[in-house]
């Protein structure tokens, strides 16, 4: 049972690493905490492969006709990247949205699948619940929530985040592991399953973004036929490989443009674009609104 005190500490914690409104960087590798102090309505994001763990607030996911809600009760499991819209919810100046991001290596989840499995353990499949199998919310488990307060405040140290905080990484991945989200995490290390397959050309698409695909070639990537890819990368994403790498094209242009200041043009040329005005109408079709003006419409939340 999850105690008050477990969820305040965890509160604490995440606000004492985030004095500020947006994302911000830990000492340890990809593990960000994060300030929202005001609600936002749904908002195209790009969520990468991860767990997600909310000390309050509650969001809201959509995708593909779908609808996932997570909070505090709950912990979120990504096991490739994923375009979506996100709404943030119960959030104020008093009581802000504050999460952490904690990233997801193959490498670690191969090494503790392997230990399980040498151990016989139980592997509990993953509920899809007609949700992309990328991504589902599942109730916390208070084991999970006391190691990522254990991350946290490894973080007050330097030496104790360098040493101690990869431990405890590979803590929280072990629970999910021995929870209902394995087959999630192990998806993302396979070597010749359909769904690693998947990954690899989604990792890929993400990576060179600018890349020109076609999808019976990426069906050739993946060893499969056109119908069978299809099938598959629908099932992980809920998006068409074309769809998907839009996606990503035009999310990673509104960063090149809000964090490194491109120009409305160069941002489209660099991720694959050949047409400005096709990519400032798809663009405005994502996000409601011209890049020209997307300093002033991206929440701050959203801009680190």
């Amino acid at each position: 049972m999850i105690t008050d005190y477990q969820r305040k500490k965890l509160k604490d914690e995440i606000s004492r690493l985030a004095p500020s409104e947006g994302v911000h960087e830990t000492p340890i590798g990809g593990v960000r905490v994060s300030r929202c102090s005001q609600c936002v309505e749904r908002t195209p994001m790009v969520y990468e492969p991860g767990i997600v763990i909310l000390a309050s607030g509650r969001k809201r996911g959509y995708i593909g006709g779908q609808i996932c809600e997570y909070s505090p009760d709950t912990y979120l499991v990504l096991s490739s990247t994923l375009p979506w819209e996100v709404e943030i919810m119960d959030a104020n100046e008093n009581d802000p949205c504050l999460g952490m991001f904690i990233p997801v290596d193959s490498a670690l989840i191969r090494s503790v699948s392997l230990s399980l499995d040498s151990l016989k353990n139980d592997i509990r499949p993953a509920s899809r619940s007609g949700f992309p199998s990328s991504i589902i919310a599942t109730q916390m488990d208070n084991r999970i929530r006391d190691a990522a307060i254990r991350l946290l405040e490894m973080l007050k140290d330097p030496v104790d985040a360098e040493i101690l905080g990869p431990q405890i990484v590979k803590e929280i991945v072990y629970q999910i592991l021995k929870g209902p989200q394995a087959e999630m995490l192990r998806s993302l290390c396979g070597r010749d399953s359909m769904s690693a397959r998947i990954h690899r050309i989604l990792s890929d698409l993400n990576k060179n973004p600018e890349r020109a695909i076609s999808v019976p070639d990426l069906a050739a990537e993946a060893g499969m036929s056109v119908s069978a890819f299809h099938a598959a990368f629908k099932e992980t994403t809920s998006m068409a490989p074309i769809q998907y790498q839009k996606a990503i094209r035009l999310h990673r242009a509104q960063i090149l443009i809000v964090s490194e200041g491109l120009r409305v043009s160069e941002a489209a040329f660099e991720v694959g674009y050949t047409s400005p005005s096709q990519f400032s109408r798809d663009f405005r079709k994502l996000f409601g609104f011209p890049p020209s003006v997307t300093l002033e419409q991206v929440p701050e939340f959203y801009r680190q």
